[in-house]
């Protein structure tokens, strides 16, 4: 159980509230998971989960937000700090491989998402997570192109769908191996091939 206190700021406890949602349902599964483990986890009752998350669905698409959010977030700080593409594209590679390592629940529960996608609201979050990735990696790569520092002869597409495919094969690799048993030099090599693949 988590010890929170008794009284804090609407944001804070939905905040608090979402990452003990995400470790209860990294633990087992959407489905499986009940909201009073998630409010026993945070230390507080069921009635205050409710008040800011009206279904355990509501607050699975919390987590879902949360996750995308931060992800987004530091995509677009590389893309806005790295003015070469090759580097930050490579620097947004570390850094989901970093995440991997760091926060393991992230991958869990958009594998979650997954499986949950014949909800509709579900899918719609999914697709438009996975479409702004996409326009980051189309955006940065064009760039690249037309800067000189990414191979003319490249499609814009095909590159995009490399890394895409390369972050979920990545992600399949964590998910079925422990903490012990991920291989970050591995990962991190996978990366350093596809970037050298683009270079003049």
């Amino acid at each position: 159980m988590t010890d929170f206190q008794t009284k804090l700021p609407a944001e804070m406890r939905k905040m608090q509230i979402l990452l003990c949602a995400m470790t209860e349902f990294s633990r087992s599964n959407y489905r499986a998971t009940k909201v009073t483990d998630i409010a026993a986890e945070a230390g507080i009752s069921e009635a205050m989960i409710y008040k800011l998350f009206p279904t355990k669905r509501a607050l699975f698409l919390g987590t879902l937000d949360l996750l995308s959010d931060s992800v987004l977030a530091i995509m677009e700080e590389e893309r806005n700090k790295e003015p070469n593409a090759i580097e930050a594209l490579k620097n947004m590679e570390y850094m989901h491989v970093d995440r991997m390592s760091d926060l393991p629940e992230s991958i869990t529960i958009q594998f979650q998402a997954i499986s949950e996608s014949a909800d509709k609201e579900i899918k719609k979050k999914l697709k438009s997570y996975y479409e702004k990735i996409v326009g980051f990696y189309k955006e940065i790569v064009s760039k690249g192109i037309e800067a000189g520092t990414i191979r003319p002869d490249l499609d814009v597409d095909a590159v995009t769908c490399m890394f895409f495919g390369g972050g979920l094969i990545r992600n399949v690799e964590q998910i079925f191996s422990s903490e012990e048993e991920f291989d970050r030099d591995k990962a991190i090599k996978m990366v350093d091939c596809l970037v050298d693949f683009l270079r003049q």
